[in-house]
């Protein structure tokens, strides 16, 4: 079973990749920026969603997963 793709994932998967690359100091910062990245994608990135998609952040949201939209895509 594979597993779904989500910015959520990519963003994991992209600290985990640099840790051993880069200085604690970048790593730090790196970690600032897509916490910034995501928080606006959270808040401002459904408002561009199609119909389906913004059914589903929607429910997500309404749930209570207020970072649905990296959750979800």
């Amino acid at each position: 079973m594979s597993q779904v793709v989500t910015i959520e994932t990519v963003f994991d998967a992209f600290i985990d990749d640099q840790r051993h690359r880069v200085s604690a100091r970048t790593i730090r910062n790196y970690e600032d920026v897509i916490s910034l990245l995501r928080h606006s994608l959270n808040g401002y990135a459904y408002e561009s969603l199609d119909a389906a998609d913004a059914k589903r952040f929607g429910e997500a949201f309404e749930a209570g997963d207020e970072e649905a939209f990296c959750h979800l895509f």
